[in-house]
């Protein structure tokens, strides 16, 4: 049951945004391996962090019943009792801590304090959003801003986090990466809260699908993932890559599978729940591939 508490078809989400991030690295001659290994040490810790906490979370607001669609949770069952998942995630603290201090002591020379302090910040806000997003009075994922957090933290600060560490620089480039990166992510979520959709509704859970409805939530991963894709291939072209570049293309047709799939089992939950793994599954699919052209070019 601990193992499944994890959501191991989720992990797959920030390895992926590491090596998306660590593309530009590559091409920089900046690319480290121990750095690279330690970051997705850090992320995946900080992600069973966050599921751990979303299945205390949800437990706790009552969004985790008995009419909800998906998978049943560890703390709702009765498997893990809250006392011990409250234990568990705060030893998954203290492991993000020290993971996270040997990152930044391995990636900076002790005397980039300012380096080392500002990511050490950068570290403690991602454990309180991994807390915050579903624990507390006004938790994130209920308010609608579910969506923005996992944009910004497996998007923005997973893969440009993961290119400064290794160059120690940033570029407006890796924007061109980050994004899509983002909003692929944000797709696995949709996903998940157009399958959760009614219950969500009745739990008193605000999210984006809950707004938009089946439909317009439908549209709108049509939107975001499509966005995705054409972000990427602007960077290829931006950067006049070499044609092994776009082989990342080939994943494409998965992803318009995902889109299609959504729309025609967006009120159908049951229906609903493998794409959400075909989607996770699909982004780190891409982001190997898109890794591998990389330092093939190089």
């Amino acid at each position: 049951m601990w193992l499944q508490a994890t959501r191991l078809r989720t992990l797959s989400l920030s390895i992926a945004s590491i090596f998306m991030g660590s593309s530009v690295a590559i091409n920089r001659d900046s690319f480290e391996w121990s750095v690279f290994i330690l970051i997705i040490l850090t992320a995946t810790a900080l992600q069973i962090l966050s599921n751990f906490a979303n299945d205390y979370g949800d437990s706790q607001q009552g969004v985790d019943n008995d009419t909800r669609q998906g998978p049943s949770r560890a703390v709702q069952t009765g498997a893990i009792s809250k006392e011990a998942m409250l234990y568990a995630i705060i030893i998954m603290i203290l492991i993000c801590l020290a993971l996270g201090i040997f990152l930044l002591l391995l990636a900076f020379s002790v005397d980039q304090v300012g380096y080392l302090l500002a990511w050490f910040l950068v570290g403690l806000v991602a454990i309180g959003a991994a807390i915050g997003y579903t624990v507390g009075k006004r938790p994130f994922g209920y308010h609608r801003l579910g969506d923005l957090v996992v944009f910004i933290f497996f998007g923005l600060v997973a893969v440009n986090g993961t290119h400064f560490l290794m160059t120690q620089a940033f570029e407006w480039q890796v924007l061109l990466i980050a994004i899509p990166s983002g909003l692929f992510c944000v797709g696995v979520l949709n996903i998940n809260n157009i399958r959760d959709l009614e219950n969500d509704k009745k739990s008193g859970k605000y999210t984006v699908a809950g707004l938009l409805n089946h439909f317009g939530a439908s549209v709108y991963q049509a939107v975001i993932i499509s966005l995705a894709i054409l972000i990427l291939l602007a960077y290829v072209i931006l950067n006049d890559a070499s044609g092994v570049a776009y082989s990342f293309c080939i994943t494409i047709p998965l992803f318009i599978y995902n889109i299609k799939s959504v729309f025609r089992y967006r009120e159908q939950p049951k229906k609903l729940d493998p794409y959400l793994k075909q989607m996770a599954v699909s982004y780190l699919l891409l982001s190997v591939i898109w890794f591998n052209s990389i330092w093939l070019a190089s």
